[in-house]
């Protein structure tokens, strides 16, 4: 965070923050009743200097702000934070999830809707799947995980909703609210193993609740085939080739058997790499 920003945090809380004739910025503490501003902030080495000459600790600052002390660096260089708003049926806000790249690695961040870090008290299985507010009797919808590729697929005309990580499942009352705003419903698994398992499940779950179309795309070869639509900028040819009866020349496969076809399909490149 910089500090122009953490200053328009200071302004939207009611703070009321003021720049001293030092350079120097004055306001009120969120941690405590301020009735005079007692809160002093600067920048330097690298991060937002705050302090309150009442005796808040910085921790117990952060904290009422919604923030946390991470949030304090400046020299973010090499750090990205992506927001994704989650959003109920009727397009309400529910929940604020941060993804944030460093040094080529991934963490994410649950939020309240109002800002708020997630302790333990959000039940992410119990959220909608993302992007369900965007669907209205959608002819098809592809679940994927993660925002980032529903985000994709929307951009070239895709209806799509995202689960969240391969270690987190959706309850049962999401998964419905797909089944009765699409009528076919495709499951686009990352190419890995913990993705596909993800996805078999969901696929079995979709049985058991009722879904009566849905097909698994193998993550091998689709990512090739719609890369060079989406780089030739074809975006209706890329929604053609979707709504295509049987687009890949797939038959739609109950779990147990996706699951089978990966696992043979592992075991047999297993084999190989012994053998080389």
């Amino acid at each position: 965070m910089q500090l122009h920003e953490f200053i328009a945090l200071l302004e939207a809380k009611g703070l009321k923050p003021r720049q001293q004739p030092n350079g120097q910025w004055l306001a009120h503490c969120p941690s405590h009743d301020d009735q005079n501003p007692s809160l002093s902030l600067t920048e330097g080495e690298g991060r937002i200097l705050v302090k309150c000459f009442a005796g808040c600790s910085v921790d117990a600052i952060c904290a009422a702000l919604g923030i946390t002390t991470k949030d304090l660096r400046t020299n973010q260089d090499l750090e990205r934070r992506i927001t994704y708003e989650v959003r109920d049926l009727n397009g309400t806000l529910v929940a604020i999830h941060e993804r944030v790249e460093r040094a080529g690695r991934k963490t994410f961040i649950w939020r309240h809707p109002d800002g708020r870090k997630a302790q333990g008290d959000l039940k992410v299985a119990d959220l909608p799947l993302y992007g369900i507010h965007k669907l209205n009797d959608a002819q098809f919808v592809v679940i994927v995980e993660g925002e980032k590729c529903a985000e994709a697929l929307w951009s070239v005309g895709v209806p799509a909703v995202a689960t969240y990580g391969a270690t987190c499942d959706p309850a049962d009352e999401p998964l419905k609210q797909v089944i009765e705003r699409a009528q076919t419903v495709f499951l686009w698994a990352d190419n890995d193993d913990a993705g596909r398992k993800h996805m078999a499940r969901l696929g079995k779950r979709l049985l058991e609740l009722g879904a009566r179309k849905f097909c698994g795309l193998n993550g091998m070869t689709l990512p090739r085939r719609a890369m060079r639509l989406t780089q030739s900028r074809q975006a209706l040819t890329f929604r053609r080739f979707w709504t295509t009866p049987n687009p890949l020349k797939f038959r739609p496969m109950k779990p147990r058997r996706m699951a089978q076809r990966h696992q043979h399909k592992a075991s047999k490149a297993n084999a190989v790499r012994f053998a080389n």
